[in-house]
């Protein structure tokens, strides 16, 4: 289906008719050319691809596509087991099978080959659910086994070299079962976010060590650009992350999530003629070194935060 109103109004561009397909996730380069993956059939991978913004689908030759294993599929509970980068190169992530792998492309779905990956597998509930990349060369996937959620160990692995090889995080691993992962495109290092319905972490090393975000969980997520990301969960379940404030090269979360919600109304009399600033002390829940807060300020004049006293932030 396609929008062109912002979600208004939707009209179907293409139906799968063969009753043994499944399609799993779709991902675009750019506005006319896109990219569809379905489920093995016949032994193979079906891709489908267009350059008329939709209009028309055309079947990859099954030539072009590594032979599935036994049992092996996508999954596509979070929409992101295919990704797209660049204008030419696409990746996606299986599972099911006796590995968990990762197949890419780099002419736009014609031809694939096909790489072995650490995540769990060999059962058909485990093997890799999400796949991201932040450039052409880097980056991660997560996943491990659906029925097993807050089992940690061989759950997230990252490539250095476009997916031709993945390792293991050679730090702390996020804390269980991940359905999915996104980037997070901002200036302060790259930084990550994985998540599931056990829990989400965030990485500021390039996904080589991971920190919880607390307990709650959702199944997909996704980014706007650094000021918002939003994850979608269970019960119609809707969060928004607001990573503006991390400090640069490291992820502000040390432990679980703690949430606080309050309000201050305040109003300044009598200020001394000529006065350039005036201070305003907004005390704040009991502070750790990991602490994140974040503010939204409505003011006639220009407001600046700044944390000079131990006993809350100061607006000037």
């Amino acid at each position: 289906f396609k929008t062109t109103d912002a979600g208004g109004t939707w009209f179907s561009l293409y139906t799968n008719r063969d009753p043994r397909g499944f399609l799993d996730a779709i991902a675009t380069w750019d506005a006319d050319h896109a990219i569809v993956l379905g489920d093995p059939v016949d032994g193979r991978y079906t891709i489908l691809t267009t350059e008329d913004s939709g209009k028309t689908w055309l079947p990859v030759k099954p030539e072009g596509m590594p032979p599935a294993l036994a049992g092996e599929g996508a999954f596509a509970a979070s929409g992101t087991c295919l990704v797209t980068k660049g204008d030419r190169h696409a990746w996606f992530g299986t599972g099911g099978g006796k590995t968990a792998r990762v197949f890419r492309t780099e002419d736009r779905g014609r031809t694939w080959t096909v790489h072995d990956t650490p995540i769990r597998a060999g059962t058909s509930t485990s093997g890799v659910f999400s796949i991201a990349f932040r450039d052409i060369e880097h980056g991660v996937i997560v996943g491990g086994s659906y029925d097993r959620e807050r089992d940690s160990g061989q759950v997230v692995a990252i490539t250095t070299d476009g997916g031709k090889t993945w390792s293991p995080a050679t730090g702390t691993e996020p804390h269980g079962f991940r359905s999915a992962v996104a980037h997070v495109p901002t200036q302060k290092g790259p930084i990550w976010i994985a998540t599931g319905p056990a829990g989400s972490d965030i990485s500021s090393d390039d996904g080589k060590s991971w920190k919880t975000l607390g307990d709650p969980g959702f199944h997909a997520l996704d980014f706007a650009g650094a000021g918002a990301g939003w994850a979608v969960g269970e019960g119609g379940r809707v969060a928004r992350f607001d990573l503006t404030s991390l400090p640069s090269g490291r992820a502000a979360a040390r432990g679980p999530l703690r949430t606080f919600d309050l309000s201050y109304t305040a109003t300044l009399r009598e200020i001394p003629r000529g006065a350039k600033s005036a201070d305003l002390g907004m005390p704040l829940p009991q502070a750790d070194t990991n602490q994140t807060t974040h503010h939204s300020i409505k003011a006639p004049c220009e407001v600046a935060i700044g944390r000079k006293s131990p006993f809350g932030n100061t607006c000037r």
